[in-house]
């Protein structure tokens, strides 16, 4: 089933980015959001840099069409892969977007379905 995303889930997405760009501290970017025709995979989301390394532009693409109902939750996990793209670009080297995605699942799972928020964890107390 193909599922619409509509200007509400864009309006959103695009708030939903621009609180993890404030939370990662990315405020030096410039972080566009545009809705287009994805291209036919499973692909709900992409991001395109600005061309220059220097301009600090990312366009985060959402797909007009979802294979998944665009829910909440599906939103916002999105929108948490696409700014950690932005956070890792720095570090980025030409052949290793395979590991950098491993890498963006794993900060995903840990920041958005671990059972507490991570403004109320707790720093664990280490004995010397």
């Amino acid at each position: 089933m193909i599922y619409p995303v509509t200007p509400a889930h864009l309006a959103s997405f695009a708030t939903k980015v621009a609180h993890y760009q404030r939370i990662l501290g990315l405020t030096d970017w410039r972080i566009e959001v545009h809705q287009a025709e994805g291209d036919g995979d499973d692909v709900y989301a992409w991001i395109k840099f600005g061309v220059e390394e220097e301009s600090m532009l990312a366009r985060i693409f959402i797909s007009r069409e979802w294979r998944t109902m665009p829910d909440k939750h599906a939103l916002d996990d999105t929108a948490l892969h696409e700014v950690l793209h932005v956070l890792l670009r720095p570090l980025l080297a030409d052949g290793v977007a395979r590991e950098e995605h491993a890498v963006i699942h794993r900060l995903v799972d840990v920041m958005l379905w671990q059972k507490q928020p991570l403004n109320t964890l707790e720093t664990p107390v280490v004995d010397d």
